[in-house]
């Protein structure tokens, strides 16, 4: 405050010194000599009227009396400069105090704030790092845990118990649908981003990510629409637009354009009798011609190797109709380690148009079959088939398929044939797994030419039961059991010279595993 004092002091002195300017006398002395002149001046001018204008310009003057005035006015006025200048110097050096009193102030309470500001900043830190440490102890941070090191599957385990005690919490639904898109469970994950879009439809991500799921789903309708709702949203970052615009190229892509897909199969079979002879009962001939008749062969029993391929093309026409044309090529063949004559090769084509719709799909096909036995052609045939499958909620579906074929053996004469198949079936997907399981009956019926050996006329009745599972999107593991019984309709002659309707059966048991060499588009 001492400099405040000084500049007062300076300042009132100051004003003093201004009002003694303001106030400067003659001393009585020169006053008098002033009056003196004045006195002379005036009586001057009263004697010579007319030669001056006024006192003033009367030319008398007291030279010394002007001197000495001027030199203490003149003094006066150092002294009052003189003060005036140690008053601004006064005033600058308060004003240089001040301001460094006031940054000196500045600079602690700017040290003060930072001070606080610090601790402030450390506490919070300390409280964030308590509070993160305890959420990631906490289900929803171990769950979270595993979801950010992309573990899909553990991380949908861990959100599904969060899931079942809050089933409407949006951001746990979110959480569970993106575990089980990284896990490949693409149909939870479609029901868990369903879920979040019932409670809040403008969920940009939620959408986006069902989107996606269907399509990884191969269902392009549905995922296609909800591609365009994410188009629609006002503002959508360039980036989406564009990745969203790529999947709607290859829907696109999907539904117009020819697609191909192929399949392996290698296979182990034990056949305990290859050449399905009569056994070692005696076979009656003609009793004329061979009394006793003709003893059977023992039962050959032998072991082959199966190897199947195939491709298949399909051209989607698209939104017209939803039609699209399907051809196929099959070869397989069944060797045998010490009776090649026994071998099988079986080779077919085929071509046909087909539709899918909401409720039904079907495919009308023409095919050529070829069976080869060892080395010789041995049966061809040609035919029609019918296939339609009625969807039975989102896991199963049935079947009906009607086939017609006519059958021409090259080196047997007579044995040519009609057959007619007609199949139901029944498949369903055990839910939340890759297996399948399916049920299918027949009935079919062969007959020859007219005018030709009848023996072959038969009804034949088929139950079978398929089940497999998908290793991976390239390896499926399949396995059959089936059951046929055959009814002959004409009679014939056994051993006894009796004429009989003949009946066989059929027990068929196939494993076997199938390699994708791409898996399907």
């Amino acid at each position: 405050m001492r400099q405040f004092g000084l500049l007062a002091l300076a300042i009132i002195l100051a004003v003093k010194l201004m009002a003694q300017e303001e106030m400067f006398t003659l001393s009585p002395e020169e006053q008098k000599a002033y009056d003196r002149i004045m006195k002379i001046k005036k009586e001057f001018l009263r004697k010579f009227p007319g030669w001056f204008q006024s006192v003033e310009e009367v030319p008398i003057e007291d030279y010394q009396l002007d001197r000495k005035v001027g030199e203490r006015k003149e003094d006066y006025q150092k002294r009052l400069e003189r003060f005036k200048a140690f008053v601004k110097a006064q005033e600058e050096e308060a004003k240089r105090k001040r301001e460094a009193a006031e940054k000196a102030d500045a600079s602690k309470k700017a040290e003060a704030d930072r001070i606080r500001k610090e601790a402030e900043v450390k506490a919070a830190e300390e409280k964030a790092q308590a509070e993160a440490e305890a959420f990631r102890k906490s289900p929803m941070g171990i769950a979270l845990e595993l979801l950010n090191q992309k573990r899909y599957a553990e991380a949908y385990e861990a959100f599904y118990p969060l899931f079942l005690e809050d089933p409407q919490n949006e951001r746990i639904n979110f959480y569970l649908g993106f575990s089980a898109q990284g896990a490949q469970d693409y149909e939870s994950a479609v029901g868990a981003f369903e879920r979040v879009l019932i409670q809040k439809p403008d969920h940009l991500r939620a959408r986006l990510e069902l989107a996606r799921s269907l399509f990884y789903m191969k269902a392009y309708e549905e995922s296609e629409k909800h591609f365009l709702q994410v188009l629609d949203t006002p503002n959508l970052p360039e980036a989406v637009e564009l990745n969203v615009r790529r999947f709607l190229a290859v829907i696109d892509d999907a539904k117009i354009r020819h697609h191909f897909n192929s399949a392996v199969m290698l296979g182990l079979q034990y056949d305990s009798n290859i050449n399905n002879d009569v056994g070692s009962a005696n076979y009656v001939i003609s009793p004329d011609l061979l009394p006793g008749g003709l003893p059977g062969n023992e039962p050959t029993a032998d072991v082959n190797h199966q190897e199947m391929a195939s491709i298949n093309h399909i051209y989607d026409f698209g939104k017209i109709g939803n039609y699209f044309m399907k051809n196929s090529g099959t070869i397989f063949s069944q060797n045998y380690l010490d009776n090649s004559d026994n071998n099988i090769l079986f080779a077919s084509v085929s071509s046909g148009i087909g539709a899918k719709k909401e409720t039904y799909s079907y495919l009308l096909s023409a095919h050529y079959d070829r069976i080869d036995i060892g080395s010789e052609n041995l049966l061809n045939v040609y035919g029609l088939v019918l296939q339609s499958q009625y969807p039975m909620g989102a896991l199963a579906n049935m079947s009906i398929d009607l086939k017609m074929d006519t059958k021409n053996y090259l080196d047997y004469d007579g044995y040519d044939s009609a057959y007619t198949e007609l199949a139901v079936g029944y498949q369903s997907k055990i839910a939340e797994t890759k297996q399948r399981w399916g049920i299918r009956g027949l009935y079919s019926m062969e007959a020859v030419a007219e005018d030709t050996i009848k023996h072959i006329d038969r009804d034949i009745l088929g139950l079978s039961g398929t089940y497999q599972i998908d290793l991976s999107d390239k390896v499926t593991i399949k396995t059959l059991l089936e059951y046929k019984m055959f009814t002959y309709k004409n009679e014939t002659l056994d051993q006894n010279l009796a004429l009989n309707t003949r009946s066989d059966t059929q027990l068929r048991v196939v494993a076997g595993g199938v390699y994708r060499l791409r898996p399907d588009i």
